[in-house]
């Protein structure tokens, strides 16, 4: 065996340990770097290089596994960039969810009898319990994709760059930065209404007392609401696309602002198409209740898509859709 083969062989085993984008230049840089010091000892000892001297090279070197393992960025589930939001949309998605079904375990007491208050509280923790769970499961499968998918090299975010220009610093107030958390909160709301409404409607429901003085739980909404369901899915999945859009890209660019006025358009059409529908919860002044939000939600929507369309035709500077927009359709 030649010299340079087992060399070559040992820098494409390491390759094999790294990720794909980082195999090219590191082996490159390793082979090279082999080849420097297979050099150096062989003139130290005055003999030609032979296969011996690089097999007790490579020894020194390592096993490949712990070679590509000293180039390879620190592996993370979820890292330290993407920790402290990912623990900000835990804590609210547990305390909107704690919030709604304690809201709904009252609306059961008051529908139901004392004598059910104990199989009442044992299936709102049992309900609560499984929703954190599954909620949990899914916000940290978000996060840990964007991980996954983002550059690993600055993982904890402290790292410096030789080619990093603080001249290129955006402005504070400059309305193509992106708030990196609010986008990642929109997309685990919209991901939760869309396996709510589609995989567990049921799930929505309240504790009642039948007239034959039987107890069951009924479902919340009404059935007319579930034509509805298509349009909310598809606006929610149009809201998805534009956040990962605009977290791969890193900030908000003139194309990604025009998107965001149609898919709100589209939104504003499917709240339109509820409000001026049937009945949406089986309990009427729910029903009132939900249809008026939904009609203040649809004005504060007129007026922020107005003021967005008139600042991208005069390409004025304009800040981010404020949050309580929201992300209802």
């Amino acid at each position: 065996m030649k010299t340079t083969e087992l060399i070559e062989r040992y820098v494409y085993e390491v390759g094999q340990h790294l990720p794909r984008k980082m195999q090219g230049d590191i082996q490159l840089e390793l082979s090279s770097l082999l080849h420097d010091a297979l050099d150096e000892r062989a003139a130290e000892t005055g003999k030609e290089p032979n296969t011996e001297m690089a097999a007790a090279l490579l020894r020194e070197f390592g096993k490949p596994e712990s070679m590509a393992a000293n180039y390879r960025p620190e592996r993370y589930l979820i890292g330290p960039t993407l920790y402290p939001t990912f623990i900000v949309v835990i804590k609210i998605v547990s305390i909107v969810l704690a919030s709604l079904y304690g809201l709904l375990f009252g609306l059961s007491l008051i529908s139901g009898s004392e004598a059910s208050i104990f199989l009442l509280i044992w299936n709102f923790l049992v309900d609560l319990g499984g929703t954190l769970l599954l909620n949990g499961g899914i916000i940290i499968a978000i996060f840990a994709t964007i991980e996954y998918f983002s550059d690993g090299s600055n993982a904890d975010g402290t790292e410096d760059s030789p080619d990093w220009d603080p001249m290129e610093l955006p402005k504070v107030s400059d309305p193509s930065r992106i708030k990196r958390g609010e986008l990642i909160w929109g997309i685990v709301w919209s991901i939760f209404f869309i396996v709510l409404f589609t995989v567990f409607p049921d799930k929505i429901s309240y504790f009642s007392s039948l007239n034959e003085g039987d107890q069951t739980f009924l479902p919340l909404l009404a059935a007319e609401f579930f034509v509805h369901v298509p349009w909310l899915v598809a606006s929610w999945t149009l809201d998805i696309f534009l956040k990962v859009l605009v977290l791969r890209e890193g900030r908000w660019t003139a194309v990604f602002r025009w998107l965001e006025l149609v898919f709100d358009l589209f939104g504003f059409y499917v709240l339109y198409r509820i409000v001026i529908g049937g009945p949406i919860a089986n309990l009427d002044i729910l029903t009132w209740l939900i249809k008026g939000v939904l009609g203040i939600v649809m004005i504060v929507m007129v007026f922020a898509m107005v003021g967005q369309l008139y600042q991208l035709v005069l390409k004025r500077p304009f800040s981010p859709t404020e949050s309580f927009k929201s992300r209802i359709a």
